[in-house]
């Protein structure tokens, strides 16, 4: 009686977990730099299937031309909006989004320091980088960016993205790439 009931307890947990990664929370992996510093390459993420996208935050989206890949961007509006850049300073339905241009400097996957032009928007620091045109965003769609804007591509190359493409909205870190730093307890 209790192997029996311990294989029923161990394939309850099991489908439970099974259910709970296919429909409430899934991982990413970002294999590329255009989320940096925010997400540096390497960085295994964990993204929630049910929360609602809003600007500022960071998403999941599978686009339909390669369903096998995720990608990871920050949403900068929501439709209904009008989105453009405009010498690396984002607007939304005209009103400017980003703040003073700041250096911004971290460590790469490689960890070699990086420094680019960087701009505050929405209390992060992003990549400060050209111009795009206006771009209408309808109210079923999101404009995305990566926040290293030289490095990305995203809705500045693919349009608006309806939001049944948007897979969940990060919710932190599943665990990191390598660190940079020198490991404790080692020779000096």
């Amino acid at each position: 009686m209790n192997n029996r009931w311990g294989l029923a307890v161990a394939a309850t947990s099991l489908l439970l977990a099974l259910l709970a990664r296919r429909f409430l929370f899934g991982l990413v992996t970002v294999h590329t730099a255009s989320m940096e510093p925010a997400i540096v390459a390497g960085t295994t993420m964990w993204f929630s299937r049910l929360a609602r996208p809003k600007p500022g935050d960071i998403v999941v989206v599978q686009l339909p031309d390669d369903p096998d890949l995720l990608h990871v961007k920050r949403v900068a509006a929501i439709g209904p909006a009008e989105v453009e850049l405009v010498e690396g300073r984002l607007y939304v339905d005209g009103v400017r989004v980003s703040g003073e241009a700041h250096p911004l400097r971290w460590h790469n996957a490689d960890c070699v320091q990086k420094e680019v032009s960087g701009i505050e928007e929405r209390g992060t620091l992003v990549e400060r980088a050209g111009d795009h045109e206006r771009a209408s965003v309808l109210a079923d769609e999101a404009f995305l960016l990566g926040d290293r804007r030289s490095r990305s591509e995203d809705s500045r190359q693919w349009g608006p993205v309806r939001l049944d493409l948007v897979k969940g909205v990060v919710g932190g870190v599943a665990w990191g790439a390598p660190s940079c730093e020198p490991e404790a307890g080692g020779r000096s």
